[in-house]
């Protein structure tokens, strides 16, 4: 920290080598993507920190006083994981366009990315404009902006920075909810509004998280589908349930998916989590851990 001047130069320095060394490790790699901590929350503790990365920012070329003008002021509850943000941003590219770095992928021909992991729609929104300033001409953005395909789908109208923004931009959703990862899940309402509100936006990807490849078949189908067809959600279960389950059970199974789906939105609003990691949860002493026992 002495040589380099402070410990963020540290930290900046370390993820440097990193993404070096993952070129090095991974010559046949595509890309390499750099992704913010989940819920983009590590600014720095210390005041006097914050306040010089505040400083830093404020002074970025593509940061203009008007870019903060609609950002969480000093003293906000949302101040601190815009700081972080948008240092990730800054910092990010700074380390891909330092020319080692860049002339390795160059030789690898890989592309990159920045991800951002901010399961907060209402800040993503305000971020988003000064987000795709940060980005490079041509530059790759992909965004995972909350947790389960429904809050994924419900704030896309929200994206109106995105329209015109020079950079491609990918969206991340989910199959499933880790949080509910050992319970049955069902999505296929919320997959198929997102697939709606993602085709009036310009982006050039949609990909989903998932952990298991049993018990997400209809999620997986209705996300496949709804990616190159836009049909009416009825319409699609009915055809898809009417393959599995034979045309005389699709009524019958259209009303248990239903079921399947308002149970899973439950277990998301007012079970939060409760069935992540069930053994570490069921034997330790989380709020989720007594409903567990209960």
């Amino acid at each position: 920290a002495a040589r380099l001047g402070s410990p963020a130069a540290v930290v900046e320095e370390v993820a440097a080598s990193r993404v070096a060394a993952l070129i090095a490790s991974y010559p046949d790699a595509d890309e390499v993507q750099l992704i913010s901590v989940e819920g983009s929350n590590d600014a720095p503790a210390d005041p006097a920190a914050r306040d010089a990365l505040e400083r830093e920012l404020r002074a970025h070329p593509a940061l203009p006083a008007e870019a903060w003008a609609a950002l969480p002021r000093p003293g906000a509850p949302e101040h601190a994981v815009t700081l972080a943000t948008l240092r990730f941003f800054t910092h990010g590219r700074r380390i891909l366009e330092r020319p080692a770095i860049a002339a390795a992928l160059r030789r690898g021909g890989m592309r990159t990315s920045q991800s951002l992991y901010l399961p907060d729609p209402p800040l993503l929104a305000k971020l988003l404009p000064a987000v795709v300033r940060l980005a490079p001409p041509g530059g790759r953005l992909h965004l995972l902006p909350g947790y389960g395909a429904r809050a994924v789908s419900d704030q896309l109208p929200s994206w109106d920075a995105l329209r015109g923004a020079p950079v491609e931009v990918a969206l991340v959703t989910w199959l499933e909810f880790d949080g509910s990862m050992f319970l049955p899940q069902g999505w296929t309402r919320a997959l198929h509004d997102g697939a709606e509100a993602a085709s009036t936006l310009p982006l050039a990807g949609v990909y989903a998280n998932h952990w298991r490849v049993s018990g997400v078949e209809a999620d997986a189908w209705m996300f496949a589908e709804t990616a190159w067809r836009r049909r009416p959600y009825g319409e699609l279960m009915g055809e898809y349930l009417g393959r599995v389950y034979g045309s005389g059970a699709a009524a019958a199974a259209r009303a248990a998916q239903a079921a399947l789906e308002e149970a899973t939105l439950h277990a998301y609003t007012r079970l939060f989590n409760v069935g992540f990691c069930w053994e570490a949860y069921y034997h330790r002493p989380y709020p989720e851990a007594e409903l567990a026992r209960s």
